[in-house]
């Protein structure tokens, strides 16, 4: 058994997961994320200066302050929505979130207060984000009243369940995860920043909790502190989902019925994500059936001049066969080597790597990296990569994208033309770029399902 999501499974059936508890609240699901994360091996960020940490705690002193002591919150508003920096691009000189856009402009025409609770990876707010006048800067909030009472209180919960026998069926299935010190601590956090978020919630009027990326630890607080509340929580699709995607797959139904990490409700872009959610959701009302539509409104070609090699924050992003690729192809199309929003911080860094290759020539880091991903696929001939999320994107172009593991590709064979799919070492590169010469016709058009997002605020 190699592949992680059957490795989850099968340990879900040797366990009571209902017996892992952190205070009352079922914790099955943040360590089953936490388990099948551990599989992609994922790297930090870049290192953020001690100045620019202050003035973020600073900045969040004043506003929980302002907001949470002296009650200078702008009114209440029936929406809000949990996103990250991750997902920003620049358009015509302003800044636009290219997830939770398309709803933002519903909302807007529906006539719906909301407001948007932005976490940045930057440690700064972008001034030309074109929600500003809706943005609550939540991530300095958070990040001062954890401080505070990291310092002033010690948390009182203790996790429960057979930690022993988890910890050894982790050994026996090979995962490199087991219940530790520095997974309680995590534990921690999430409850104490969902006792704040509660609080804000409460006090905000909020009725309906969009999130991106309902399973990563902040959004897992929200949607803790959301689900107390009983509010309407709606996850965001950003990514890849599918039968293969353990926040997306194969539930258990003991968790449905307990657990208040999992979303009410998901948005999804497609059929096959649909499909994958109601295996176990088993309520098709509750998954919304919408799309892509910031991509789907740009997906026109242009040309097929260059390559487009997506890198993820992984231990080994850049091993010597992809080296070899580059290496060896002789014609004249232009490489496009697009960082992660994590690896941003280590731009340099993995210039001089190319550079070291005698590389940089022929592969240009930083343009495909600042450059809006859309305007990048209208020149792209072909895109790879391990298993990035903008093999979708591509997919809405029609390019096709050459896997670099027969693993990252399995997670896409649902959701992807067969036709766009090739893998290493099985499809010769050479010879999939010889196919790709001419232009492929313009995208076709998909429906604009944006207004299944009546279902939540009419019925």
């Amino acid at each position: 058994m190699t592949n992680i999501s059957d490795k989850i499974s099968a340990i879900e059936k040797q366990l009571d997961i209902t017996g892992y508890r952190f205070g009352e609240e079922d914790v099955w699901p943040v360590i089953r994320i936490a388990i099948y994360l551990s599989s992609t091996k994922s790297t930090s960020g870049g290192r953020v200066s001690p100045l620019k940490r202050l003035n973020f705690l600073l900045a969040g002193g004043w506003h929980f302050l302002k907001n949470q002591v002296l009650n200078l919150t702008p009114g209440k508003h029936e929406v809000a929505l949990v996103t990250t920096s991750h997902y920003k691009v620049v358009e015509n000189g302003r800044v636009y979130d290219r997830i939770i856009d398309p709803v933002l402009r519903y909302l807007t025409d529906k006539g719906k207060k909301f407001r948007v609770f932005e976490f940045t990876g930057k440690y700064a707010y972008d001034k030309d984000i074109n929600y500003r006048k809706n943005l609550r800067p939540i991530h300095q909030e958070v990040y001062f009243f954890s401080l505070m009472k990291r310092i002033f209180r010690r948390s009182n919960y203790k996790l429960t369940g057979d930690i022993s026998a988890l910890n050894n069926l982790l050994q026996v299935y090979e995962i490199n995860f087991s219940i530790d010190t520095s997974f309680i601590k995590k534990l921690e956090l999430i409850f104490l920043q969902a006792d704040y978020f509660q609080m804000v919630l409460r006090k905000s009027g909020v009725k309906h909790l969009f999130v991106v990326c309902y399973y990563d630890a902040k959004c897992f607080s929200f949607m803790l502190a959301a689900n107390r509340l009983g509010l309407q929580t709606i996850d965001l699709q950003h990514g890849v989902q599918g039968k293969q995607h353990m926040a997306y797959a194969k539930w258990p139904l003991d968790t449905l019925c307990r657990a208040k990490f999992l979303p009410t409700h998901f948005y999804v872009w497609d059929r096959s994500s649909f499909n994958a959610i109601l295996e176990w959701r088993q309520d098709a009302d509750k998954i919304l059936l919408g799309s892509n539509k910031w991509f789907e409104e740009r997906a026109k070609k242009v040309s097929n001049d260059t390559i487009l090699l997506s890198l993820q924050p992984i231990d080994d992003f850049l091993p010597d066969y992809v080296l070899s690729l580059i290496k060896g192809y002789t014609g004249n199309k232009k490489w496009y080597a697009r960082l992660h929003p994590r690896q941003i911080d280590e731009i340099d860094k993995i210039e001089s790597l190319f550079a070291r290759e005698g590389l940089l020539e022929k592969v240009d880091v930083r343009k495909a990296s600042h450059t809006p991903l859309t305007d990048l696929l209208q020149h792209t001939a072909i895109h790879i990569t391990f298993y990035s999320s903008v093999a979708i994107e591509a997919g809405y172009f029609q390019i096709p994208t050459y896997f670099l593991s027969e693993k990252g590709m399995s997670y896409f064979t649902d959701s992807l033309d067969e036709k766009l799919i090739y893998c290493y070492p099985k499809d010769d590169f050479t010879e999939v770029l010889a196919k790709l010469d001419t232009i492929p016709a313009d995208a076709e058009k998909h429906e604009d399902r944006i207004n299944t997002l009546d279902r939540l605020f009419y019925d």
